[in-house]
């Protein structure tokens, strides 16, 4: 096995929560929502893999796995054959190190690697797709069906080794990006594992470790099972977001433990493509970015997700919605979810907000936007050292939304300074120096607060302003309901 980081950074936090009081409109919300997706995720519990249960050991068709000789060409044999075959389990035995280049999953397959097993992934160009950047994964299902990635074993990214320099406040990165490599910018780095406009997906209990760029990306997939997976990535690595869920339908993410340098869990969409009914339950989450950050890429609407009993730990933004594009956010709720929310430094996108709802545009010429509507946060309580932040803009609406149960305290309880900002970015007002408020809102055209609590710690630095502030004019319909402001 190769010589890093120890297989459970840190131990699942498994923990039951009690439930508490809702209000009638939150329940029959949640209500309805629940019944909707649990009704889909009913019939789609009903398919099952066709494919046989044959097992193919990549060491039959030539794999070493030393960690040091490629076996790729072994492992994708093996593959190929079990699909073939009609499909199989292909086996990554434990106790071995497989390094390779890049290796396409087939329909009706499952990879199974055991404990103790590894697959090393290549650091090199040549190691990878010959065309851009969106055919760059180690493991890649593209347009397949009834395909996993099972078992207890490591699929390791070896991110370190594009690390040009450990900057302490953020690694600058190695970019494939010469007139060869078919990518420009400086984030031209391989993702880990990528299902590309896939059906029937399962990944369940498997580690996925130090990504050089996207963990794990499911593009334009359906009926997708996320379950018990461990994801690690260096914390001060930038892009080695957790999961990326870009548009697709029926997605599940339960009982995962998520660590990572940038956003934990990300839905985005591409244009054309919505991504409806995604459910998320507990996990545990820890990110230099957002713990859970719908966006920034917003090309396509955005329908009915529920995120629940999870606990998110020390991140620089814990719940964030952040359109910049022509999509719809809604239907929506955040319930049962326990969060502290820190500083570390600018360089990476939040402020330590609790709860972040942004509409904001990308360039001062912008015209559309799309709108955010019928978002419910229900039981959520957070130490932060910021506050909630809403803003909207002159050109859309964020309307419908809705807080009940909610427990927030600000409260500097780190040693990290940051000037106060407001965080607008990736947009064109970027950062704007403002006061420290419990919640800040602009731009917004409903809210409705019931039985919360926003108060100020025992520490309270200068910098900290109001408890409540709006931009005058642009927030228009309140609703507050047993609601408590604690200075």
């Amino acid at each position: 096995m190769g010589s890093h980081m120890t297989l459970k950074q840190s131990k699942r936090l498994l923990t039951q929560q009690t439930q508490k009081s809702e209000n009638h409109q939150t329940k029959a919300f949640l209500s309805l929502l629940m019944k909707y997706i649990h009704l889909l995720f009913f019939f789609t519990s009903f398919i099952t893999f066709s494919y046989s249960s044959v097992v193919y050991n990549v060491l039959d068709y030539g794999a070493v796995g030393d960690g040091v000789t490629y076996d790729t060409e072994a492992i994708q044999k093996t593959i190929d054959t079990a699909n073939s075959n009609g499909g199989g389990i292909v086996l990554i035995p434990s106790s071995y190190t497989f390094l390779t280049a890049q290796l396409y999953l087939k329909s009706y397959t499952t990879l199974y690697l055991e404990v103790n097993s590894e697959i090393s992934c290549g650091s090199n160009r040549q190691d990878y797709n010959s065309g851009p950047q969106d055919l760059w994964y180690c493991i890649l299902a593209n347009d397949e069906r009834d395909v996993s990635i099972e078992g207890s074993g490591i699929i390791y990214g070896n991110a370190l080794n594009f690390v040009i320099e450990k900057n302490p406040l953020k690694y600058i990165m190695k970019s494939w990006n010469s007139t060869t490599d078919n990518c420009t910018g400086t984030q031209c780095r391989p993702r880990l594992v990528g299902f590309v406009n896939c059906t029937n997906v399962d990944i369940k209990d498997v580690y996925l470790n130090n990504s050089a760029f996207w963990t794990l990306h499911l593009l334009n997939s359906s009926h997708v099972t996320v379950d018990n997976v461990d994801i690690y990535g260096d914390f001060n690595i930038p892009n080695n977001d957790g999961i990326d869920i870009d548009s697709g339908h029926d997605i599940k993410i339960t009982n995962c433990n998520i660590n990572t340098g940038d956003d934990n869990i990300c839905p985005k969409t591409i244009e054309g493509a919505e991504l409806t009914d995604l459910i998320v339950s507990g996990c545990v989450l820890r990110s230099k970015s957002s713990a859970i950050k719908f966006g920034s890429a917003t090309h396509s609407n955005f329908k009915n997700a529920l995120f629940t009993n999870i606990i998110i730990n020390e991140s620089h933004r814990g719940l964030a919605l952040q359109l910049r594009d022509e999509g719809n956010i809604e239907n929506v709720m955040f319930s049962n979810i326990e969060m502290t929310t820190r500083l570390y430094n600018d360089l990476w996108w939040g402020m330590a907000e609790p709860i972040y709802i942004t509409s904001v545009p990308r360039t001062a010429n912008q015209t559309a936007l799309g709108q955010i509507k019928n978002v419910q946060f229900n039981s959520i309580t957070s130490r932060s050292e910021n506050g909630v932040f809403i803003a909207g803009s002159n050109i859309t609406t964020i309307s419908e939304i809705k807080f009940n149960d909610v427990d927030i305290t600000v409260d500097k309880f780190t040693e990290n300074i940051i000037p106060p900002f407001h965080d607008y970015r990736p947009g064109y007002l970027g950062l704007e120096t403002h006061a420290t408020n419990a919640i800040y809102m602009e731009y917004i055209d409903s809210i409705e607060i019931t039985d919360s609590s926003f108060r100020f710690g025992s520490n309270v630095p200068d910098y900290y302003g109001s408890l409540f502030e709006t931009l005058p004019k642009t927030a228009k319909h309140f609703s507050f309901s047993s609601v408590t402001f604690d200075q």
